[in-house]
């Protein structure tokens, strides 16, 4: 049997969501010896109340539900920012488990009692074909049902490819319920016994645990805006959501925040307009990098003794508009309604934020 690290899990999958989610278990979650589920609230616009009759003193934040096949099988309330909801252990697998390397261990012994036999029958045909008769006989009860995973090859036939069976985790699916504004991590750990040969002794238990020794009261989620500001509900930075499950109703999870869209940078060049009585008046233009301002604007083309302000980046977002602050920054006296902006398609420009 495979030794397990009993403080670092086989397997551990990680969710950030907002508000609202739903998690299935996967199939090595669905079959394994141990399944933990941990939940940490990240920020919420709840205000603290709490219970301090607790040592740890006790809020209240939301809810989970196991569901099997359809069908509520377990409630879980959240009354900490950070809490382990549920820790599962398949006693039945386990047993079983080690059970299967029991009888083994059995099957090894029995083997080398063949061979043992064997030397001592000095080729006595009959006896020794009887005896491993018998002792295949004796293999195939003790293994029927019974799983093993690191078979050498040239071991007598009728082990087979068994399975060990047992029961699955209570629960395939769970779901999640906060007060809008909330962010929450979700992490499932499981650990799971593969092979049912090999190592049997079981792991020492560490000397010193990695225990925390800090008060768990004293680190509270960040407050969100929440319903106060619907326009941002979860704050300025919210952490990036996971994926949707695609196997899911997409009514399972909230409405996370779109992230923002990715900056770049796109090149615009700016003129001065300098007076002239009678002919032209004073002002600015920005457009799309040229030669000259003719090539830039053609409408501008009659304009004399233009002054080339030169060629700045500006800020762009995915849609193609450029940051009005920036360009007003690159071109100071430059006034948006009052000066000519012809920055367009041809450099890739839609409009400005």
């Amino acid at each position: 049997m495979v030794a397990l690290n009993l403080l670092v899990p086989t397997k551990k999958r990680s969710f950030i969501f907002y508000d609202r989610a739903a998690i299935l278990l996967d199939p090595d979650e669905m079959a394994a010896q141990r399944v933990r589920i941990s939940v940490e609230i990240f920020a919420t616009p709840v205000s603290r109340s709490l219970n301090l009759k607790y040592p740890y003193s006790k809020e209240f934040y939301g809810y989970a539900q196991g569901f099997f096949t359809g069908i509520l099988t377990h409630e879980f309330p959240i009354n900490y920012s950070t809490q382990y909801i549920w820790d599962y252990w398949n006693e039945h697998a386990t047993i079983a488990s080690q059970l299967a390397s029991v009888l083994a261990r059995i099957r090894q012994f029995l083997l080398a009692s063949i061979q043992v036999q064997t030397a001592l029958a000095n080729n006595i045909e009959p006896t020794l074909g009887d005896l491993m008769d018998a002792s295949f006989d004796i293999i195939e009860e003790l293994t029927n049902g019974l799983t093993f995973d690191n078979v050498p090859e040239g071991q007598p036939v009728g082990i087979g490819d068994r399975i060990l069976n047992t029961f699955v985790h209570p629960f395939d699916l769970i779901r999640f319920k906060f007060v809008f504004g909330t962010v929450f991590l979700v992490d499932i750990e499981s650990w799971n016994l593969v092979d049912t040969t090999g190592s049997f002794s079981p792991p020492p238990w560490p000397d010193e645990l990695p225990y925390n020794p800090g008060n768990p009261n004293g680190d509270p989620p960040e407050s969100t805006p929440g319903a106060a500001d619907p326009e941002n509900p979860y704050g300025a930075l919210p952490p990036d959501s996971s994926p949707r499950d695609p196997r899911l109703d997409p009514s399972e999870y909230s409405n996370a925040p779109d992230p923002e869209p990715p900056l770049g940078t796109v090149n615009l060049q700016g003129w001065q307009i300098p007076a002239i009585p009678g002919q032209q008046t004073a002002g600015f233009a920005v457009g799309c990098p040229a030669g000259s301002l003719a090539d830039s604007i053609p409408p501008l083309a009659s304009v004399q003794n233009e002054v080339n302000l030169g060629v700045f980046p500006i800020s762009q977002d995915a849609m193609g508009r450029v940051s009005e602050a920036e360009v007003l920054a690159a071109f100071p006296g430059f006034a948006f309604g009052d000066n000519f902006f012809a920055a367009d398609t041809n450099c890739g420009v839609t409009g400005t934020f």
